[in-house]
């Protein structure tokens, strides 16, 4: 009898009407006219447990709850810690509703659970009603989003309930607070990507990649070149170039919910002159006299080499990667008609590109200025200092153009503020002075830097 008696209390305790108070002791001012100072939406977790003859037993309590200025309402489950006992109905799990006041800091609810039952072998049609049950708890205030009750009562039928306690914590959804950023790397090289998240733990991860431009993506695996793919850093090893224009982002997970961090891009980008992808500059000639294209291949350690003919003897070699697959494309550029002719690697140099872009005073200078992995035709022009990009990101259907320069300045173009666009730059041989406009800014700002004499040479000026 003893037993029964226990858990009949401890059943009151977990599934009857349940009345809190958070906060200091009761003041002689009303609380209602105290206007709140806590605010309890989010999910609420913890254990009760009522120690009545000493027994102890225990329920996990789960509070989803909302408030809204001074009223708080939401739901309530139950879940026996220990469901072995022979009050099988004692023990069931239960839901409910929860409603609420709070004023200043103290707060109080009122659990309702409408359909109990009892019965050593409850069924759904034996939910017979259950002794109702009314608990008046003291708490501490809120400190780390925790508080304890202690409460004591008595049910409709007259059995006491004391010592009882309830540890509520309050669980946080996840939160990206420092989300992955793109990185632009070489063939080879190795990548990471790196969120910070906050929230409840534990929390789980899960890094997905797309290939589409973020319209659909897929959940990644530890396999090759994959690892960390259920960590907070995701790793690549030995990037290849058909990885370039890949985008990846986490989603972190807890028992509360989930977050998902903004895309990050991988760009993998040859040297202008890496022919076979491996990282290293090829050595690589351009011959006018037959424009036959010879190259040294780093790959195999210079021991073998590979021609091919493209171009004329009046054509300016401007090689780079047209077409995004990492590798160096054949490319000339032809003052005499201001076109460009691209020979694509992608395609095993089976198919070629030409466009029309410049006139015959103009120098060329390709780059990557959208930042799409490929290399777009480009031209400084002396005469009005004035740059003209052709963006192969919109398949050459819109361009850009910049007045940067002067008649005498030297076009040195590079990625000057590292956010892997090329940067229209130029160095002043009269003064020494490097002038870059930055991409980074959507071109609103510059970089300006003496560096040099009238008489020196920038390594990276156009051909």
């Amino acid at each position: 009898m003893i037993m029964k008696s226990a858990l009949l209390a401890f059943s009151a305790t977990a599934f009857g009407m349940l009345a809190i108070v958070l906060g200091a002791a009761p003041a002689a001012q009303s609380p209602a006219a105290q206007a709140p100072s806590v605010n309890l939406t989010g999910t609420w977790t913890g254990t009760g447990r009522d120690t009545y003859l000493g027994i102890p037993d225990g329920v996990k309590v789960t509070w989803v709850l909302t408030q809204t200025g001074s009223t708080v309402s939401g739901t309530v489950q139950t879940l026996p810690l220990d469901p072995s006992h022979d009050c099988v109905s004692c023990h069931r799990t239960r839901t409910g509703t929860v409603s609420g006041t709070v004023a200043g800091t103290a707060l109080t609810l009122t659990m309702d659970f409408p359909n109990l039952g009892q019965g050593a072998t409850p069924t759904p049609t034996n939910q017979t009603p259950q002794c109702a049950v009314a608990l008046n708890g003291f708490a501490a205030t809120i400190a780390n989003n925790a508080f304890t009750t202690v409460y004591s009562g008595t049910d409709q039928c007259e059995q006491p309930i004391q010592n009882g306690t309830l540890d509520m914590t309050l669980q946080a959804a996840p939160s990206i607070t420092s989300q992955p950023a793109s990185q632009t790397i070489a063939p080879g090289q190795t990548a990471s990507f790196s969120l910070v998240a906050s929230g409840t733990a534990p929390l789980g991860y899960q890094w997905q990649v797309s290939t589409n431009g973020g319209t659909t993506w897929t959940n990644l695996t530890d396999t090759a070149p994959y690892s960390g793919s259920a960590t907070a850093t995701l790793t690549i090893t030995s990037v290849t170039p058909s990885l370039t224009a890949s985008q990846y982002r986490a989603v972190a997970t807890n028992s509360v919910g989930t977050a998902t961090s903004t895309a990050a891009t991988l760009l993998v980008r040859a040297m202008v002159v890496d022919a076979d992808g491996d990282g290293k500059a090829d050595l690589v000639i351009f011959r006018p006299s037959t424009g036959t294209w010879f190259v040294d291949h780093s790959a195999t350690g210079y021991t073998t080499n590979t021609s091919r003919q493209w171009g004329i003897s009046t054509d300016v070699p401007v090689p780079g990667d047209y077409d995004g697959d990492g590798l160096m494309d054949l490319a000339v550029y032809r003052p005499a008609t201001g076109v460009w002719y691209v020979l694509n690697s992608s395609t095993n140099f089976a198919t070629s590109l030409a466009l029309s872009w410049g006139i015959s005073t103009d120098i060329p200078v390709p780059g990557d200025y959208d930042g799409d992995g490929k290399t777009d035709p480009a031209v400084y022009r002396p005469s009005t200092g004035t740059w003209y990009i052709l963006q192969s990101s919109t398949n050459y259907t819109t361009s850009m153009s910049f007045s940067w320069g002067i008649s005498t300045d030297v076009p040195v173009r590079g990625d000057y503020d590292g956010d892997g666009k090329a940067d229209p730059a130029v160095y002043r041989p009269s003064t020494g002075a490097w002038y870059a406009l930055k991409s980074s800014t959507n071109y609103t700002t510059s970089l300006a830097v003496a560096w040099g004499i009238s008489t020196d040479t920038p390594v990276n000026k156009s051909p």
